[in-house]
């Protein structure tokens, strides 16, 4: 059986914000020729970062109609909880390290970043030509480091709360939280290039020194809208005998991340892109 899968990326340019700039800072000097904002410890400045993903979702027959239709029970993940590192990982910064400048600080030979979405749940719509357009619900969006691609230090989390269509997208927005995350020097791993709270420009110093609550009342929020223009085909697998009937979706893709200041001054991510770039690869899941 085949549909067409929206293809969901995230790239938004949120009101009262603009692109800015960011770096991050590993406490460590990880290349021969730094270029960094602080010295041989830091990356340089950058507007964004790239990423590869794999995705991985389960859509249940909630209204026992045989077939995938609007209002059925989607899940969804993404990252490594679907895949393995190499498959899943920040790839690269724009504007990247150019030869005798490594401004990258050993992004990919030293240590990789890498992220995590686990059971986001939502329902579908499927329009009269077949595709599927989900709308999600509250959800976690999980960042690590690694150093040696076995051990991996959830360094800051993202509180997804809504994702759902609107117009020719999908927008979702949550905000940046270290509640649950790992304690560790890199929970101020990332960094703005031009804001600062409290005598500090790390997230986290921004989050629990300026966040809700806090007088200033800076909180990191995240923005984003899922681009439902480019359409994927793709072939969905089904798990025969399970009640509800589950269809399965198995999808890689590319994409991209930046980070705004909106004015007053709360600092937003924007662009999160699950943006499949000519290298999405569709699989389908064996029957049960």
């Amino acid at each position: 059986m085949k549909r067409t899968l929206l293809a969901v990326a995230l790239s938004v340019a949120a009101s009262g914000a603009s692109a800015a700039p960011f770096y991050l800072d590993l406490g460590a000097s990880y290349g021969s020729a730094v270029d960094g904002v602080c010295g041989a410890n830091c990356t340089g400045l950058k507007d964004e970062f790239l990423f590869t993903y794999e995705s991985a979702s389960t859509i249940y027959d909630t209204d026992a109609s045989g077939s995938i239709s609007t209002g059925d029970q989607i899940v969804s993940n993404a990252g490594i909880a679907v895949g393995p590192l190499s498959e899943n990982k920040i790839t690269g910064f724009a504007p990247d390290e150019t030869f005798g400048t490594e401004s990258n600080n050993g992004l990919g030979s030293a240590w990789e970043i890498t992220f995590s979405i686990t059971n986001w749940v939502g329902t579908v719509a499927v329009d009269s030509s077949g595709a599927i357009a989900p709308t999600y619900g509250n959800g976690l969006l999980e960042f690590y480091i690694t150093f040696d691609g076995t051990t991996f230090n959830n360094f800051m989390d993202v509180q997804l709360e809504t994702g759902s269509v609107n117009g020719t997208g999908t927008a979702a927005t949550g905000v940046v939280d270290f509640t649950n995350v790992d304690s560790s020097i890199y929970n101020n791993l990332f960094h703005s290039g031009t804001a600062s709270c409290a005598g500090s420009d790390g997230f986290y110093d921004m989050w629990l020194n300026c966040g809700a609550g806090s007088l200033d009342e800076m909180d990191i929020a995240f923005l984003t809208n899922f681009d439902s223009n480019v359409f994927y085909e793709t072939s969905f697998g089904v798990n025969p005998g399970t009640s509800p009937l589950e269809f399965t979706i198995a999808t890689d893709h590319d994409g991209s991340a930046t980070f705004a200041v909106p004015e007053p001054g709360t600092l937003s991510l924007l662009g999160l892109s699950l943006l499949g770039m000519g290298s999405l690869r569709m699989r389908r899941r064996k029957s049960a």
